[in-house]
């Protein structure tokens, strides 16, 4: 029998990463300047969370005070394992006429 050539086999692609997009996009401008942010920063921002829930690789922050609502998820970074926020969201009370940068405000003052 003959022996058959061996079939040169290429190597995978190499498939850049991508930069972290948010989960879902429903903040406002003044909450999606957070999305990106390192942990680091947004736990010297806005302190300790009221409530830290694990979720799979990383975390659901949330920081809760006077009706508002900050919500932020923290994953790391595939490239380098930095803890990164891919998304944001706040809630406001609805009948206060609260605005997102009052909010803001009112959980940067109220920093734990």
């Amino acid at each position: 029998m003959a022996s058959v050539p061996a079939v040169p086999v290429a190597p995978p692609p190499v498939i850049p990463a991508v930069p972290a997009q948010p989960l879902r996009d429903q903040s406002s401008p003044s909450i999606r300047r957070y999305i990106g942010q390192n942990a680091d920063a947004i736990a010297s921002t806005f302190g300790t969370p009221s409530r830290n829930t694990p979720s799979g690789t990383g975390a659901n922050w949330i920081y809760e005070s006077g009706g508002c609502r900050l919500s932020v998820m923290i994953f790391p970074e595939v490239a380098t394992g930095r803890q990164r926020v891919a998304f944001a969201e706040m809630q406001m009370p609805g009948d206060t006429g609260a605005t997102t940068q009052a909010c803001i405000s009112h959980l940067r003052a109220s920093r734990r």
